[in-house]
Order: structure tokens, then sequence, then C-alpha cells
């Protein structure tokens, strides 16, 4: 039976969901759900960064981290860097000049791109399927086309599909909502130190 591995960039999917139920999110089961029947499930990596000025966030995406690793999904975390923009507006007098930060998520398409390389370097799998719609990937995906690595790009529900990405992979599907529906955490999991993880109230 071959082997498949799922990567899945995080806050690519996280920002397509239509429910905010829906951040609570099995993805060992929905990578499960969208491999082939005669595919074994070698690994599910995630890609994500942690925000750092919103403790809040921070702690509802650290809890569902420890469920995700717990699961045996590998997490791989980037990180957040400060931007400041000057805002472009102008009236009819002068530019608006008016600075603000924003906070840009940073590594992460390196990440995957990387994890991709090495485990067809390791021949870790036969199939690498992308929960994504970054072109920054398409580099290494090419790469893995000619390392004999098949690949199925996977787009978040409700996004535009990425014409080049298509072409470059080869095989490609839309997650659909009743895909992400049928995925979810139970409201409440338990983790095997006997402590119970419930899904955020502002996620329901």
């Amino acid at each position: 039976m071959n082997r498949a591995i799922v990567y899945v960039d995080g806050f690519n999917l996280y920002h397509s969901l239509t429910s905010p139920a829906y951040k609570w999110l099995d993805l060992r089961k929905l990578s499960a759900s969208i491999i082939s029947s005669k595919e074994e499930l070698a690994g599910v990596k995630y890609f994500s960064a942690l925000c750092t000025w919103d403790s809040g966030k921070r702690q509802r995406h650290n809890d569902l981290i420890r469920i995700y690793r717990e699961c045996g999904i590998e997490v791989i975390l980037g990180r957040f860097k400060e931007v400041e923009i000057t805002c472009p507006k102008r009236t009819s007098m002068r530019h608006c000049d008016h600075r603000y930060i924003r906070h840009a998520e940073k590594q992460t398409d390196v990440n995957i791109a990387s994890q991709l390389l090495r485990d067809a370097y390791e021949e870790r799998a036969e199939k690498a399927y992308i929960i994504s719609r970054d072109s920054d990937l398409i580099p290494a995906i090419r790469l893995l086309k000619e390392m004999c690595v098949r690949t199925m790009v996977v787009f978040p529900p409700m996004t535009q599909e990425v014409e080049e990405l298509k072409r470059v992979c080869g095989q490609h599907r839309l997650l659909k909502d009743k895909d992400i529906k049928n995925a979810l955490l139970p409201v409440e999991y338990s983790l095997k130190n006997g402590e119970v993880v419930s899904r955020p109230s502002n996620w329901c």
C-alpha cells in the first residue's frame, strides 16, 4: 500500500473556514478522508505560528496544538513579525501618512517546502497532499515530481483555486464545508494525562 503524508498550511485553512466551530478541527480525521482508500496515512504535518499580541488567541491555539501533538500530528511552528505600515490613503490636500503595526506570518511556506523535500529525500511517502493555496510552494512541488513523489493540492474551502498550482500538481481538489463538518473534534477532548480540553465558547 502506498504511503501518503498530508501537509496543512494552518492559517491558509483557518482563514477559509466559514464557521467558528470549524476551527475545532480534527486534522487526522480530515487527512484520512482526503487520501485514497488505496493509501496509508503515513503522517500529518501542521504548519502555523503562535500570536504574541493576544493571550486569549494564543491560549486557544496552544490548546489545539496540544491535542494535535497527542494525536500524533507533527507541529512545525514559524513566527510572527511586526511590520510597520504607512497608510496609502490621500485626502485632497495630503497623504494620510498614519502608521500602524501589522503582524505578518513568517517561515510557514519555507517550513512546508523544507518538510516536503526532506520527506521525499528520505522516501517517507509516495504521495504528498498539500492543503494550501500558496503559490510559493511551486518550486518545491516541481522538485518532488523530479523525485517521483506524486502530489495533490487541496484548496481550502471557499477559496479561489490557483491555476498554476493546479497545473504543477496535476491532481487537485477543493475542500467543502461538509468535509470540515465531518471532521470535528469532540467538544471535550480528554488528554492522556487525564486533563480535559474543551472547545472555546466563542468557537461554537
